[in-house]
C-alpha cells in the first residue's frame, strides 16, 4: 500500500492598487493509493500599508577631509633700532596642516651691505652684496602643530631702515598665500656730523662772536645815556 504524497505548490499574485497588497497561495495535494486528490489552499496577504512607518532606513556617514600640510612664518622685528646697536629678530617657522609637511625649505633676506650678521638655532650664510641669507640646520619635515624658533642677529647701520623678510616652502605644502613675512626697522637717533674747523675758520667764528658782543654792550650803553 502506498503511503500519501504531500504536493505542495506556491504562487504569488500582486495588485496594483493604493494598498501595495501582496499575496502568496499555498495548495497542498495529498494523492495516496485509491485516494481522490484533493486540494487545501493557504492564502496569505501581506499588506505594507499596515505599518508604514518603518518602510525606511537612512544612516550618514561622516567623511572626515583629506590631510594636509601648510607650513608658514612669523616675525617679531623691533619698531626702532639706534645706530651700531645689536637688532635681534626673533623667527618662527610652522606647520599649520593636519599632515606631514615635507621638504621643507628655509629663507631669510636682508639689505646688502650689513654686518654683523648672526643666526642662534641655524647655521646661516649671509651674503653681503645680494643680502640673502641661507638657512641651515633645521628639519626638513615639520609635524603638524610643529614650529622651530630662530633668531636673527645684525648691527644696525648708521642710517635708514632695516627690512627683514623670512620664507617657509614644503613639496607638500597646501596654502602658498602664508609661507612668507616681513618686518621693517627703522634708524632713529643718527649721530650728527660737524664738520671739521680749521684754525683759521675758528679765528674768524671768534671774532664774529665778540663783534656781536661788543654791538650789543655799545647799544645798552647808549640807551642808558639817553635815558
Amino acid at each position: 500500500m502506498l503511503s500519501r504524497l504531500p504536493l505542495m505548490r506556491w504562487w504569488a499574485s500582486f495588485t496594483t492598487d493604493r494598498a501595495c497588497a501582496i499575496e502568496l497561495h499555498r495548495s497542498n495535494a495529498c494523492v495516496g493509493n485509491g485516494d481522490t486528490a484533493g486540494n487545501v489552499q493557504h492564502y496569505y496577504h501581506l499588506d505594507r500599508q499596515h505599518n508604514s512607518g518603518n518602510n525606511i532606513a537612512t544612516g550618514n556617514t561622516i567623511v572626515p577631509p583629506a590631510a594636509i600640510a601648510d607650513v608658514t612664518v612669523w616675525l617679531d622685528v623691533p619698531p626702532a633700532a639706534t645706530p651700531g646697536s645689536a637688532v635681534n629678530v626673533s623667527v618662527t617657522f610652522g606647520n599649520l596642516g593636519t599632515a606631514p609637511a615635507t621638504g621643507v625649505t628655509y629663507s631669510l633676506a636682508l639689505p646688502p651691505g650689513l654686518t654683523g650678521v648672526s643666526c642662534v638655532g641655524a647655521t646661516c650664510s649671509y651674503d653681503s652684496n645680494t643680502g640673502s641669507v641661507t638657512v641651515t640646520g633645521l628639519p626638513g619635515t615639520l609635524a603638524p602643530g610643529q614650529t622651530v624658533d630662530i633668531t636673527l642677529n645684525y648691527t644696525a647701520p648708521t642710517s635708514g631702515s632695516v627690512t627683514v623678510t623670512a620664507g617657509a616652502n614644503a613639496g607638500n605644502d597646501s596654502n602658498p598665500n602664508n609661507n612668507s613675512a616681513s618686518g621693517r626697522t627703522v634708524i632713529i637717533g643718527a649721530p650728527v656730523d660737524i664738520p671739521a674747523l680749521t684754525p683759521t675758520a675758528l679765528l674768524a667764528l671768534l671774532a664774529l662772536l665778540l663783534l656781536a658782543g661788543w654791538r650789543t654792550i655799545d647799544q645798552t650803553a647808549r640807551r642808558r645815556t639817553r635815558g
